[in-house]
């Protein structure tokens, strides 16, 4: 949010060619830098940046659709929010492969008695038994 706010004063201000490449040189090197940060503060600052300059890139879109196109623009309007929708569903499939495997690599294995009131649960190779008869609510 503060992305746009601060792309939509400078887009006012500046030259709005200049201002969405300033932009979209803003988000690829904080997108990119982010899987080199090793330490929690900086990957969070590094993500900060990088949707800073994504909302100072889709404002500079969308007000570069609306003065363009004015009235007319409705369907490039559409096309542009699209596309945002389009890599929000299809971005997780293609990064699925390079995700690290689960930590659990057993499947959780649990056994109940007969009156349902208490169970084990086997997980990583810890055993844990739950009466549910000594559990307050």
């Amino acid at each position: 949010m503060l992305g746009s706010l601060v792309g939509g004063i400078l887009y006012d201000r500046f030259n709005q060619v200049l201002m969405i490449a300033i932009s979209t040189v803003v988000l690829s090197v904080f997108t990119g830098v982010t899987p080199w940060c090793t330490w929690f503060p900086a990957m969070m600052m590094v993500t900060f940046m990088s949707g800073f300059g994504s909302g100072w890139l889709d404002t500079g879109g969308n007000v570069n659709i609306i003065s363009l196109w004015d009235t007319e623009g409705g369907s490039y309007m559409q096309a542009l929010h699209l596309s945002f929708g389009l890599g929000g569903i299809l971005s997780p499939l293609a990064t699925e492969p390079f995700l690290a495997k689960p930590a659990c690599s057993q499947p959780v294995q649990g056994n109940t008695n007969n009156s349902g009131t208490s169970f084990s649960v086997t997980l990583f190779d810890a055993k844990i038994k739950v009466n549910l008869n000594e559990i307050e609510f």
